[in-house]
Parts: structure tokens; sequence; C-alpha cells
């Protein structure tokens, strides 16, 4: 959604940008914060990604020892949407990961989409109309 806000936008020149996070330390992070179902996970989710997540929070806070430093993080967000010091001229672009954790998560994805590109390419090459000009004149 945030991908189709951005070009219906640009014209009026509003930027959208999609952050990225990864881990940082937040009162969401402690249990207290946050209120489960009593009703207990499904051996179907026990282990996936999914249950793993849920795992995290019925436990202990996530994380004794932050990933990620809070300040940082907000001190990052705040050069990128201002332009200033290690923000500027980064205007143009659509995503921003914060963080360490959250770039390798944006790499692994660019991998899977990356494959599922090449995996699929005999198949995208075949669906062109023949009538179409190859030089995509008209």
């Amino acid at each position: 959604m945030s991908q189709t806000l951005a070009k219906e936008v640009e014209p009026f020149g509003i930027r959208v940008l999609i952050i990225q996070p990864g881990a940082f330390p937040t009162k969401f992070n402690h249990t207290g914060n946050l209120h489960l179902t009593e009703k207990p996970m499904t051996e179907s989710y026990r282990n996936t990604g999914v249950g793993e997540i849920v795992g995290h929070f019925s436990g202990a806070p996530l994380n004794s020892t932050p990933v990620n430093d809070l300040e940082k993080g907000c001190q990052a967000i705040f050069e990128v949407i201002t332009g200033i010091k290690r923000g500027s001229g980064m205007e143009k672009y659509l995503r921003f990961p914060l963080s360490a954790d959250a770039a390798l998560r944006t790499r692994q994805q660019i991998a899977r989409l990356q494959e599922g590109h090449d995996v699929f390419e005999d198949i995208w090459q075949s669906t062109g109309n023949d009538n179409y000009p190859k030089n995509g004149s008209s």
C-alpha cells in the first residue's frame, strides 16, 4: 500500500518513506504491556515464525540487552526525514532499513525475490504477445 501511495502522491511533492526498524527496545517488548489470549497456541503454529514470535511474548522481555539503540534509531530517522547529515540526498528512496538486523532480513527477501524471478524466467519470457513489436515501439 505504501508503494502505491508513494506513486500517487509524488506529483504533489509528498514523499512516502517506509521505515523498517528492526529490533529496538520499546514498551511493547515487555509482557506486562501485551495481553495474549488465554487459548494455547495450536500445534500447527508451534515451530513456525509466528510461533516463535508469540513464544517470545509469553515469557520474559524479548531482549535484556537490546540489539539496537533507540536514541540512535530516532536520530537516524530524523536525519533521513529532514534530509540533513547522513540523510542528505536520500529523498528518492522509498525503503529505509533502520538497523543491521532489518537490513539482513531485507537482503534475504531480495535474494528470495531474485531466485523466484530466475526460476520462472523461462515461463515469464514466453508470455509476450507475438504481434507486439519486440523493441517496444508500436
